[in-house]
């Protein structure tokens, strides 16, 4: 069993996997915490899960997962709620601007590709911010696709799905 402070280190995701993991009995050892490389055994069966994956995860499927524009019009396709919002690549930060102000303002920038809320800028305000965030973080830094998105409150819901074992 991992102690609260072995669990503290996680991030979110990971803490509430192994949180539900062990809830229904399994053994959970962290192999290695900066990889996110978990270590689950119930039974006779060990999962190795990286992250957000484990083998019974299609590539595929965790590339699309990965990305987080796909993943919101899938979402959108099928008649699931998303913010409104658009991908950009970094020599495109002019039109994202013309977005936002469309849009209108408070927005959230995120990277397409990223995770535990690394690089994503919530209450942006006006053109002035946006513009030095996506310059700063995403054209300069980051040189990486970007998302622009209206935002709203509400409840935050993670969700994994996984597949029942035989």
């Amino acid at each position: 069993m991992l102690t609260q402070s072995d669990l503290l280190k996680l991030h979110t995701n990971q803490r509430l996997l192994v949180i539900e993991m062990q809830s229904r009995g399994i053994n959970v050892d962290i192999i290695d915490r900066e990889k996110e490389l978990i270590k689950a055994e119930y039974g006779n069966h060990i999962e190795w899960i990286l992250d957000r994956d484990s083998s019974i995860t299609p590539y595929s499927v965790s590339i699309i997962c990965g990305d987080k524009y796909i993943t919101k019009r899938i979402l959108e396709q099928n008649q699931i709620s998303v913010p409104i919002g658009e991908k950009f690549l970094p020599e495109e930060w002019f039109l994202s601007i013309v977005y936002a102000k469309k849009i209108g303002f408070p927005v959230v920038t995120k990277p397409v590709f990223g995770s535990h809320g690394d690089n994503i800028y919530m209450d942006i305000e006006n053109e002035t911010e946006l513009k030095d965030i996506i310059k700063n973080v995403y054209v300069n830094r980051l040189r990486k696709p970007f998302i622009v998105e209206k935002q709203f409150k509400g409840k935050e819901y993670r969700v994994f799905l996984t597949k029942e074992g035989k």
